[in-house]
């Protein structure tokens, strides 16, 4: 059964890591990045020196909604893209 789907699930699983691991801490750095809270409207305050911290609060119990959120929509569309791959592979095994 697994042989069959094999293509649908290492998309699927290659997207939930990818958003997992990849997607959410950019999503987050960017955020820090741009969040304006205690600076002037116009100022973005960024130091190389607040790079790792931000990376690493992306990994704690608090972010772990929002974690979930973007490794399940990546999965999503690593699941359509797999599908894609395998329609096209039977549809130019049919020709």
């Amino acid at each position: 059964m697994f042989k069959r789907y094999h293509t649908q699930i290492t998309f699927l699983l290659a997207g939930v890591f990818v958003g997992f691991l990849l997607f959410h801490p950019y999503a987050m750095f960017v955020y820090s990045m741009t969040n304006l809270e205690g600076h002037g409207a116009a100022e973005t305050h960024f130091y190389w020196k607040d790079l790792f911290p931000v990376v690493r609060t992306t990994f704690t119990s608090p972010m772990l909604p929002m974690a979930v959120s973007f490794a399940f929509f990546n999965g999503v569309i690593g699941l359509l893209i797999g599908i894609l791959i395998e329609k096209k592979r039977n549809w130019s095994k049919r020709r």
